[in-house]
């Protein structure tokens, strides 16, 4: 809504949204994951995450890579914030085969650490 001095419309420019929808994004969703292996020098991180682009769609970010670098990246945009809370606990079922287990929480900032047009945290 035009909350300046003078206005011209009473209509709001922002989307409407579900209370659902809205509780679903008020909630956090990050997630550190970490694959440590010594025996066969396998260390690796994986971070989920749900955030949204600046026009208020959800995203769902996915980085990974060793231990101790950035990794890669891989945004994919979703219909809906229940859609991007489907995939992330699909991802996560996907990791926890394949033996990731939830990582330290002070761990996130050393090579998990997401871009910083889509920190949220």
């Amino acid at each position: 809504m035009n909350r300046s001095g003078q206005t011209d419309s009473n209509k709001s420019l922002d989307p409407i949204r579900s209370q659902r929808q809205n509780r679903a994004m008020n909630q956090q969703f990050n997630l550190y994951l970490e694959r440590v292996e010594a025996a066969e020098n396998r260390h690796r991180f994986y971070v989920l995450s749900i955030e949204q682009t600046l026009f208020g769609e959800p995203v769902l970010v996915r980085r990974w890579g060793r231990i101790g670098t950035r990794g890669r990246i891989r945004l994919q945009t979703c219909a809906s914030e229940m859609d991007a809370i489907r995939l992330f606990a699909e991802h996560l079922k996907r990791r926890r085969s394949r033996a990731y287990r939830v990582g330290p929480a002070d761990r996130g900032g050393q090579g998990a650490e997401p871009s910083p047009q889509f920190r949220s945290w």
